[in-house]
């Protein structure tokens, strides 16, 4: 009945949840992001497509991350004065899970479904930081001295933009540990790159990327024993992204451990084949 509590608490709660969505806001959930002002999801910096209805779904399950969503609320929300078929919304949920992996969409069947990836709220950064970042970045691959100059100057022009902006630390102290193994500035950059690291992963302590990188580092300097701690608390949080165990395939070798490095690549296999993620030979070139 429309008139009875029940009724309003389950409009209510549907009005509460259509003011949380903040365009403003990034969502970041393993090597995805989301962004609602530019209605963009991306997988490790690249662009996914998406249907406009299946990213309206993806929007709605990400903003109640954790909670059921009801059949009903997704009907209104996603097509409302419309009437669909049972199929759209499977189909739709399929195709979410194609990207994103079967088990980041749980269903209760004849209810609804919830969004259940670890997922992490920031704010949002602004276009022109974005787009230094996606310049820094690309300046990378070159490895020259000056490349790696202009693009160190471009993730602290970011950083002094967001200095929360975790992605830029971690780009910051990869930057530096490419410097420091060309013995430009060896010393100065090492403990740069360490302290970058240290600080993305205080900001985002579920950054793989920075893990990545910090591990790379580590290994450079006979601290592999670390990252493979480090690595094994993080897999025990993100069990199925393959990024952390195509890291600890890297530094497992360097520990001498080679049948637990060849475990790791068997799981890392496994997640990139499970959710659509880069094959560990992909993960390691860095």
């Amino acid at each position: 009945m429309a008139g009875s509590p029940l009724g309003t608490r389950t409009v209510a709660k549907e009005k509460r949840n259509k003011k949380q969505i903040d365009p403003g806001k990034v969502y970041s959930f393993g090597p995805f992001e989301l962004y609602p002002a530019g209605r963009q999801l991306t997988r490790n910096g690249k662009v996914v497509s998406l249907t406009p209805k299946t990213y309206d779904l993806l929007l709605l399950l990400i903003e109640n991350a954790g909670e059921l969503v009801p059949k009903s609320m997704i009907w209104k929300s996603i097509w409302p004065d419309t009437q669909v078929e049972d199929a759209n919304l499977t189909n739709a949920i399929a195709s979410i899970r194609r990207v994103l992996g079967r088990k980041t969409v749980q269903t209760k069947p004849k209810h609804g479904y919830r969004f259940s990836a670890p997922l992490v709220r920031r704010p949002g950064t602004p276009p022109e930081t974005l787009a230094r970042f996606e310049e820094a970045n690309s300046l990378l691959p070159a490895r020259s001295p000056e490349a790696l100059f202009k693009a160190r100057m471009l993730y602290w022009i970011c950083l002094a933009d967001v200095p929360d902006f975790a992605p830029a630390w971690a780009g910051l102290g990869r930057c530096c540990r490419f410097l420091a193994k060309y013995q430009v500035e060896k010393v100065e950059s090492t403990r740069l790159a360490e302290a970058a690291f240290e600080r993305a992963l205080a900001i985002d302590p579920d950054l793989v990327s920075a893990h990545q990188f910090y591990t790379l580092l580590q290994a450079d300097r006979g601290q592999s024993n670390l990252a493979v701690a480090r690595l094994v608390r993080l897999a025990r949080h993100h069990p199925d992204d393959a990024r952390i165990y195509g890291s600890l395939i890297h530094v497992l070798r360097f520990c001498g451990l080679l049948a637990e490095s060849l475990l790791a690549q068997r799981r890392a296999g496994v997640a990139t084949r499970s959710s659509n993620q880069p094959s560990p030979h992909d993960v390691q070139s860095l």
